[in-house]
């Protein structure tokens, strides 16, 4: 049994919890009984996976240990040659290996781990002590890999820590010791097992061979092999890669080292967003593509710069560059191309068989305005990408003229003013300018006004897309102006700036527009500046664009800081009982905590606040995708079906918003949370390009705990107040008193989707004329859906002879004046299969007197109506073709008894009005039992309304109703801080997978109505979250 840590949560979930309360006595920042749990588990981690064991075995299991930790310390010191230590430890390690395995397959004797810790062997050994060290068993090539990597970390740690840079300096042996030191550190998870490490990025994943679990030596390796190959020139480098190597078990403490996995994910993206000038992808396998198509045009640059004349090659390289951008930031070039192919397919296909062919419908027409849009985009983008940059350098810069100084100023003033027109655009659908002053123009009626209109060709919409089109194409030809052909700047730098510069304008226009006229108007104030001036332009771009973007992730990051302060100061719910001591750490680590939200932002890490407190810390960098894997379609429980039913009109919603640019420019990581009735859900996007957006959509728990209410309550009412309807006071406030909250009020809009009404029926089915109304009302739905279906065959139950006249009539009375309506009806008059009045008076007679002779109670009814259990037993004697009829029409019944009493009627007055409701509930209606599969009934039936009649939960003699009716519902849509949600989604994985706190009432959970704190843990991955629904969608 292996010394891991994790056995020990659920032992120690039975034992009594004394709590560290806060200042309601409710909410525990960590409970007593984990101490011991997490000083164990922090010293394993320090030490490299150092079992913390008491009991009668400790003394065997820590001398096991240390004897296996201080092995390969000893032999890096007897032993100087790289290779022939490599061989030593190869060897050594295969022994281990073997030995481990044959220890492991014969321990077979019992072990148990206490909450203490404690360990007890049923039979103490030496034996038992070495199985329980070494841990599981490993697979051969899992051990082979760990034998192989042992190797070289152990000649890397020799060769560095013996070069002659280390040797040379005054800290020689300092570097040394605490070299061996991180060297045991490191190499002792390849023995044993891996410890607990606070950075984990691959959950519940199965491998041939965990890479993440020899992080360790990985990255110590790492370092020390590129302090071994430096030369003797650059000794300061490799001081300080031995120095930092020294350092990295106390940032393995600290959990800021990514994994492997991580590591390269977040290196690709970074690389891809912040060099090649892509805005990141909605999976991976779409990240390695983009990156490796950028690589792809990078190289063709280079290239061009290098082998083409110097009169054309930067004319050549922007070419390239550009047609790179127009396919990669833009969907519609590729997508036309591919209907292009699949008419010539078609028409290929049409000359081999024609016959075949002949009523093939399935072609895209060109005059489709889909088609159309497509076409258009793909225009404008191949304009934008290759005629513009194309044109622009060849008259420009052909004959290396470069621009004057007032040439500059100008296209720089165009710039900055036609970006300033976009973000008045932007600003303009605002209820708050910049998130703080209110906007004077917002207008929600005008919004509302704007929905009603065509979806593709509004004029707001024409007109957005055109000032968006020219600002792409301006910043272009901007760009290409400002080419220099003279530059000293290395070709593959020039290169990669080319392939940004041309693809991020096209990625993401306003963003890019802002970046250039920043990067010119650098440019204009440094003309004296000869080192500046030095480095070509599209470089300048680059590390300008990276500077600004880091620049607002650190605005971010402030606002997480002061929304989580204030609210821990201010808001008593939040107050500790420690405020006063809690306040002056918060001002003695004030500088700590800004340096800390700087350093943050430089490496995109999350920025974690530790147990939901004001007191920040780094977590490991990490992609923008949160876990290694991510459900993009799932759908958990039932309540999943009511934002599935809603999921095409908030893509149409999302298209609309992003085609009229109501939300501003999206960017990748960008959170937007949705409130309508009483659902919620949240849209986050994954990638974004110059006619397109990939949404991440998730639909939160209907089921409302005490926190997600208090939550949502308060999202509720803030958006209520800053977006009021039409009929509402507006917000009077000058300025936005919500924005030390996590998120911004922004725009209502409105979605067509089922609206939920639940009612209690007491006091409507319980008067005494229900069942006498319940039963005219069968009477006419059993006679209309018998002549809809024109049942000729049914076999029905016969009436008893033996009953008195009055008995029968008074239970039967055939419609008359209901049967001349149907036959008056306009959808009836072409109806030649009619039914004849002998035998539907048969099928109505025998039917309705066997029901009601069966079933004498309004209650059993409704059981027999919306529960198939009952139906069977019930209706047991009639035909299952009888069954279906019968169960129809109560349910139809029902429906139209409740209308008719909701509107004060006891009895059938109108028989045409009720014919016609009986007909729009066959229609449009799908009436039956709230099950798991009524969604998929309703969806199957092309029904856009659903009704059902239940029990209470809480009183079986209590009935209830359940109407879903599809129709505009406004939704109200707030922007939430996208590090405050990073950063309270580290945080909790810091918590919960690290140091496993899982208390229920722990204070890090509790309700925070600033942070949205609940309802941010929900829409995070598994394991984290627990949305109930969960798709993407591109719009």
């Amino acid at each position: 049994m292996p010394p891991n840590l994790d056995i020990l949560d659920t032992l120690e979930s039975t034992s009594t919890r004394t709590r560290i309360a806060n200042v309601a006595g409710k909410s525990p920042i960590l409970n007593e009984y984990k101490y011991g749990f997490v000083k164990r588990r922090i010293l394993s981690t320090m030490t490299g996976g150092l079992y913390m064991a008491t009991g009668e075995g400790a003394t065997q299991i820590w001398l096991t240990q240390i004897g296996l930790f201080l092995v390969p310390i000893c032999i890096s010191e007897t032993v100087y040659t790289g290779f022939g230590l490599s061989i030593q430890i190869l060897s050594s390690d295969m022994i281990m290996k073997y030995q481990r395995l044959n220890l492991i397959n014969r321990a077979c004797n019992y072990i148990q781990v206490n909450e203490d810790g404690n360990v007890q062997f049923a039979f103490l050994s030496w034996k038992n002590s070495l199985a329980y060290v070494l841990g599981k068993k490993t697979s051969t090539v899992e051990a082979c890999c760990h034998m192989i990597l042992g190797s070289l970390v152990t000649a890397a740690t020799v060769l560095a820590l013996s070069s002659p840079n280390v040797i040379r300096t005054e800290a020689h042996y300092t570097l040394v010791a605490f070299g061996l030191l991180g060297y045991g550190i490191s190499l002792f998870p390849l023995t044993t097992v891996s410890p607990p490490e606070p950075s984990v990025f691959v959950v519940q994943i199965q491998s041939l061979v965990h890479i993440d679990n020899m992080s360790r030596p990985l990255w110590f390796g790492c370092f020390l092999a590129g302090a071994a190959g430096i030369d003797a020139q650059s000794h300061l480098t490799a001081i300080a890669l031995v120095a930092t190597a020294c350092a990295l078990p106390l940032a393995w403490l600290l959990g800021i080292v990514p994994p492997p996995t991580a590591a390269l994910l977040y290196a690709i993206e970074q690389f891809e967003k912040s060099v090649l000038g892509g805005t990141g992808a909605s999976s991976y396998f779409k990240l390695f593509f983009s990156t490796f198509c950028g690589l792809v045009v990078w190289m063709c640059c280079f290239v061009a710069l290098e082998k083409v004349s110097r009169n054309n090659n930067l004319l050549v390289a922007a070419i390239l560059a550009g047609v790179g951008a127009s396919l990669l930031a833009a969907k519609a070039p590729l997508s036309i191309v591919m209907i292009i192919l699949n008419k010539c397919g078609q028409r290929y296909a049409r000359r081999i068989s024609p016959l075949d062919h002949a009523r093939d419908d399935s072609s895209v027409s060109w005059s489709s305005l889909a088609v159309q849009g497509k076409l258009a985009d793909a225009i404008v983008a191949l304009i934008i990408g290759i005629a513009a940059p194309a044109t622009t350098i060849s008259l420009f810069n052909r004959q290396n003229n470069q621009m004057a100084e007032n040439s500059r100023e100008v296209f720089c003033g165009l710039l900055w003013g036609l970006w300033a027109i976009l973000l008045c655009w932007h600003q303009s659908h605002r209820a708050f300018l910049f998130g703080i002053f209110r906007n004077p123009i917002f207008s929600q009626r005008i919004t509302k006004e704007l929905l009603k209109q065509p979806k593709t060709h509004t004029t707001k919409c024409v007109l957005f897309y055109l000032l968006r089109a020219t600002l792409c194409l301006f910043t272009v030809i901007t760009i290409s102006v400002m080419l220099d052909e003279q530059s000293t700047t290395p070709s593959f730098l020039v290169a990669f700036g080319l392939v940004r510069a041309y693809r991020f304008c096209l990625q993401a226009p306003v963003t890019a527009a802002l970046d250039v006229a920043v990067t010119l108007t650098v440019a204009l104030a440094a003309l004296k500046n000869n080192g500046w001036q030095d480095i070509h332009f599209t470089v300048q771009l680059l590390i300008i664009s990276f500077a600004i973007d880091r620049a607002k992730t650190f605005f971010l990051c402030l606002h997480f800081i002061f929304v989580l302060t204030m609210a821990a100061f201010r808001d008593r719910s939040q107050r500790v009982p420690y405020i006063t001591s809690l306040f002056i750490i918060c001002i003695i680590l004030l500088p700590i905590t800004l340096a800390t939200a700087v350093i943050s932002s430089l490496l995109y890490a999350p920025l974690a606040p530790a147990f939901g407190l004001p007191i920040f810390f780094i977590t490991f960098p990490r992609p923008k995708q949160f876990w290694f894997h991510i459900q993009n379609n799932k759908q958990t429980n039932p309540d999943g079906a009511y934002y599935e039913n809603a999921i095409d009109s908030i893509s149409k919603m999302l298209h609309k918003a992003r085609i009229e640019g109501l939300l501003g420019s999206l960017i990748p990581g960008n959170c937007f949370i949705m409130r309508f009735e009483t659902r919620i859900v949240v849209a986050v996007v994954q990638s974004a390009g110059f006619d397109f957006a990939t949404f991440h959509i998730q639909g939160l728990e209907l089921t409302e705990t005490s926190c997600h209410t208090a939550e949502a309550l308060h999202l509720e009412t803030v958006l209520e107040e800053t977006l009021p309807d039409k009929c509402s006071r507006g917000y009077s406030s000058l300025v936005n008193q919500y924005f030390f909250n996590s998120f911004e009020p922004r725009i209502s809009l409105q979605i067509e989707t089922l609206s939920d009404t639940k009612n209690v029926l007491t006091g409507i089915l319980d008067q005494p004329c229900a069942l006498e109304l319940l039963k005219d009302c069968l009477s006419r739905a059993l006679v209309l859906l018998a002549y809809l279906e024109n049942i000729q065959d049914m076999t029905v139950p016969t009436i008893a002879d033996g009953l008195n006249t009055k008995t029968k009539e008074s239970i039967i009375q055939f419609p008359v004046e209901f049967m001349k309506c149907i036959r008056s009806h306009p959808r009836f008059e072409n109806n030649h299969l009619i039914i004849s009045d002998n035998r539907l008076d048969a099928i109505h007679s025998a039917i309705l007197f066997y029901v009601f002779r069966r079933v004498r109670t309004l209650g059993r009814m409704a059981n027999l109506s919306f529960s198939n259990h009952d139906t069977e037993n019930e209706l047991s004697a009639l035909s299952p073709a009888a069954q279906c009829l019968v169960t129809k029409a109560l349910r139809l019944a029902f429906k139209a008894t409740l209308d008719l009493l909701v509107l004060g009627e006891s009895n059938v007055e109108d028989e045409s009005e009720l014919l016609e409701s009986l007909l729009t509930y066959i229609d449009d209606w799908y009436i039956g039992p709230e099950d798991r599969t009524w969604y998929a009934q309703l969806k199957a039936s092309k029904k856009r309304n659903f009704f059902s009649i239940g029990r209470s939960c809480n009183n079986d003699n209590v009935f209830t109703s359940r109407q879903l009716s599809t129709h505009a519902i406004p939704v109200r849509i707030a922007a939430l801080n996208p590090e405050a949600v990073r950063g309270q989604w580290a945080a909790l994985a810091w918590e919960l997978l690290y140091l496993t706190n899982d208390d229920d009432e722990r204070y890090s959970i509790q309700a925070h109505p600033r942070l949205l704190r609940n309802l941010t843990v929900q829409f995070a991955e598994p394991p984290l979250g627990y949305s109930v629904f969960s798709k993407m969608v591109t719009v």
